[in-house]
């Protein structure tokens, strides 16, 4: 009779065992994605702000292109968007170093022929 308790204990206490270690593992896995989860966060707020007149304008006109209807907005979206597309072709047309690609536009367009083009940025100063 004594055997068979201590059996019993025996086997209690190595699935008690057992448990503990899936539970470790479980911890251990959670505190691993915390750990990634916390380094990508540190490694966005690392990133570099950069505000000026540029980016403020680019939220200024994002504005108003929200307040028009969808299908307005888009046209105005492409517009933009081939105006600076014009614009970098003109540029690496006059660059002595860029391929050989005809410039094949006739508008004209405000924008310097300096353009510099930066990364995404995030702010996380808050």
């Amino acid at each position: 009779m004594k055997i068979i308790r201590l059996e019993k204990i025996l086997r209690t206490s190595s699935i008690i065992n057992n448990q503990q270690l899936v539970n470790q593992k479980k911890i251990r896995k959670i505190d691993n994605s915390l750990d990634n989860a916390v380094e990508a966060l540190k490694f966005v707020c690392t990133q570099k702000s950069e505000v000026n007149e540029f980016s403020i304008f680019g939220q200024h006109i994002s504005a108003q292109l929200q307040k028009l209807p969808l299908q307005e907005s888009l046209k105005i979206q492409v517009d933009i968007q081939n105006m600076l597309t014009t614009a970098l072709l003109r540029i690496m047309n006059n660059t002595p170093n860029s391929n050989n690609m005809s410039n094949t536009s006739t508008s004209q367009s405000p924008i310097s022929s300096e353009m510099s083009m930066s990364q995404d940025t995030f702010d996380c100063s808050v």
